[in-house]
């Protein structure tokens, strides 16, 4: 057997099974309660990871029988093949993943009992709507959806009860930052099916290098809300998810979707052990 294939296919089904959009799902969390300095416990963490992957699967297998999305085939074949072929299995533990989402969420609040159904709808209205409503395929609604939709779920997990004053709102401001940069990278992967599609996106609208400048502009604004609201008790977390973009931005990988949905959690990762120090 070929060893880096052997090492490489599993991270790749990993991918396509959501599991490392569930850990960037973690390093939202531990970013938001980091910045503003809140302990945070496994139940949240576990419940953001299990609420991301139970959603990211529905939406990649449809949340009813129906062919796969042209612009899916066309960009990650890999993903659709390895998923339809597990059809309805995948769909059943996507069910069984949300149901244990429900059950961790009881207890935690209306608005993180809430969470769960919301993520859902949303995730129906950003992809699975009638092709003329649907939200992944307007140039910046679709990644501002998504930022908004981490951002209020790190918020409703981390902030509870939910207040706010300005420490707060810029926190959430940055990490609303970071993932809108997350967002713009992810369209890399599927610049040229998209426009083929109709979905249109800041690489295939601007190109390629205004995506990434885009994504480092982004990046560093974040870090300046969190110097704002933390000061220089804030570098930890400025300094590490801009390294990560920028060694993104030098290396510019083929694909970089994984990568993307990796590197953020685990900069955070660092910037909490350095604060931790």
């Amino acid at each position: 057997m070929n060893r880096p294939s052997a090492v490489l296919a599993p991270m790749r089904w990993a991918g396509f099974l959501a599991v490392w959009a569930g850990l960037y799902a973690v390093g939202c969390v531990v970013f938001l309660a980091v910045a503003i300095d809140r302990p945070v416990g496994a139940g949240p963490l576990i419940l953001a990871w299990l609420l991301t992957v139970g959603v990211y699967l529905l939406d990649r297998t449809g949340p009813w029988p129906a062919l796969p999305d042209r612009g899916d085939l066309s960009s990650v074949p890999a993903r659709v093949r390895f998923l339809r072929r597990r059809v309805p299995y995948i769909r059943w533990v996507a069910l069984v993943v949300l149901v244990a989402s429900v059950a961790l969420s009881l207890g935690r609040g209306l608005l993180v009992l809430i969470m769960v159904p919301a993520a859902v709808i949303g995730m129906t209205v950003y992809g699975h709507a009638p092709r003329k409503g649907r939200l992944k395929d307007r140039l910046f609604i679709k990644n501002i959806a998504v930022a908004s939709g981490f951002a209020a779920m790190a918020t409703a997990l981390v902030i509870d009860p939910i207040r706010v004053d300005g420490t707060i709102a810029l926190c959430v401001g940055a990490l609303w930052l970071h993932v809108l940069a997350s967002a713009v990278l992810c369209d890399l992967d599927d610049a040229s099916s998209d426009a083929r599609h109709g979905t249109r996106t800041i690489p295939n609208t601007f190109g390629v290098p205004v995506t990434w400048w885009t994504a480092e502009c982004l990046t560093v604004a974040a870090g300046v809300l969190v110097l704002v609201s933390r000061g220089t008790a804030g570098i930890p977390l400025v300094v590490t998810p801009w390294i990560a973009v920028a060694a993104l931005h030098l290396c510019r990988p083929q694909r970089v979707r994984d990568l993307v949905d990796l590197t953020f959690p685990l900069a955070v990762l660092c910037a909490f052990l350095a604060s931790a120090l």
